[in-house]
């Protein structure tokens, strides 16, 4: 088998908060040739970029947009492609992709896998994100570069102030396209597994229509529906719905506990979380069908953290359902590559020493529990393959910016990095 060969690109269509048709979620090129409110679905899975990527994976090369894959995989971590390729090894196969892909790279059939992101409607300002993923960013962003818009895939966002005066724009409404709805509906049969991120997918009005039309259709219960959600909150009536479908996958993105999780994922509040956390463990325990996962993202803010986090999660949190799968039995972690100021390479050699000394103690207290002491290593081992510290101002300048709008303050977080500010 090539060892660059991906699922994705052969079963996966990506739709963008923005509508924008990507490789996938993970890629940071925005090679973007089509948007799903005005697109043929079927044929943006069938484009000049899919086809160069189909073509290239068959002959065990590395395209540009894999990189990140390819970068994690030097560095001796898990990445999406191996955990599509051990998700889908029973239905889709090296072998398969190369009994179905034509000699142009195109394929005869559409994607069975869907990761939609319907906008960017989120209650949440988490310090990681930009505004293509929560319009409530959209003051803090403005303030911060000076000027009423940013840049997307679409190009240079324009925001404006409607009549009570909030920032605003039409971009990300895509999913109101009665187009892309008209097509998705013809093309359900196909779907096996859609993953819905935001924005918040649990807040999304419009999502419920989508499950809504999975069950009318009698297709629900051959479908796995996953989300990404910062579990603010857990609606009721979604879980009327999701009764009805093969499984639920729920992975919970909480980036620590207490003021970390508090300052990363600004304003949310660790008591209720952890209150969602407990609910979310026990519908686990009542629902067959609904299985959770805590996802945490590795940042500069919450590397100290991590070892803490996951000596909670394994010796006190009393979760019962949460992680429980084999791979992944205390925590999934996602390195930031982007933005790079944000990024843990973008640390100076001696901060990344103390963290190295804070792991080495760690690591002896996990004694006998290899996943903590892999996840700490491979954290070790990424976080020491670059250096990105030429990105530290911008670190420095983003950091003191949002402690001084939010009335927060690094120090009290992070006491370790203190000397930065």
């Amino acid at each position: 088998m090539s060892k660059t060969f991906c699922v994705r690109p052969w079963i996966h269509q990506q739709i963008n908060s923005d509508g924008s048709i990507k490789v996938c979620c993970v890629s940071l090129e925005d090679n973007v040739e089509f948007n799903a409110a005005s697109a043929n679905l079927q044929q943006s899975f069938n484009s000049d970029t899919l086809k160069r990527i189909r073509t290239q994976m068959l002959n065990g090369e590395w395209p540009n947009e894999c990189k990140v894959c390819r970068i994690e995989e030097e560095a001796n971590l898990g990445t999406a492609r191996t955990r599509e390729i051990e998700q889908w090894k029973d239905r889709f196969t090296f072998d398969d992709a190369v009994a179905t892909t034509n000699g142009d790279g195109s394929v005869n059939y559409g994607p069975r896998y869907l990761d939609l992101r319907f906008g960017n409607f989120c209650n949440l300002k988490c310090r990681i994100c930009g505004p293509a993923s929560s319009h409530s960013l959209y003051e803090e962003w403005a303030e911060y570069f000076g000027e009423e818009g940013f840049f997307d895939n679409h190009g240079y966002i324009k925001l404006v102030r409607n009549s009570k005066g909030r920032l605003t724009t039409t971009k990300y409404d895509w999913h109101l396209s009665e187009l892309f709805w008209n097509q998705l509906e013809q093309s359900i049969n196909n779907l096996e597994y859609i993953f819905m991120a935001g924005g918040e997918p649990l807040l999304i009005k419009r999502k419920e229509d989508f499950l809504k039309m999975c069950i009318d259709k009698g297709v629900a219960n051959k479908i796995v529906l996953a989300y990404s959600t910062n579990l603010s909150s857990i609606p009721e009536k979604l879980l009327e719905l999701w009764k009805n479908f093969k499984q639920v996958r729920i992975s919970a993105s909480i980036d620590g506990m207490g003021k970390v999780l508090e300052y990363q994922r600004y304003p949310i509040k660790w008591n209720s979380t952890l209150k969602n956390l407990q609910k979310l463990d026990k519908l686990s325990l009542i629902y067959p069908n609904i299985m959770s996962v805590i996802n945490l993202t590795i940042t500069v803010y919450n590397v100290f953290h991590l070892p803490e986090f996951m000596w909670w999660k394994i010796n006190e949190s009393k979760f019962k359902s949460i992680n429980t799968l084999e791979q992944f039995p205390i925590i999934i972690t996602h390195l930031l590559h982007n933005p790079n100021h944000l990024n843990i390479q973008v640390l100076p050699n001696h901060i990344k020493d103390n963290i190295k000394d804070c792991y080495t103690d760690w690591i002896n207290k996990f004694e006998g529990n290899l996943h903590a002491i892999e996840i700490l290593q491979t954290t070790l081992n990424f976080m020491y393959a670059d250096d990105k510290s030429e990105n530290l101002p911008e670190f420095v300048k983003f950091t003191k910016f949002l402690d001084q709008s939010r009335g927060q303050n690094l120090k009290d977080v992070v006491p370790q990095l203190s000397e930065l500010i």
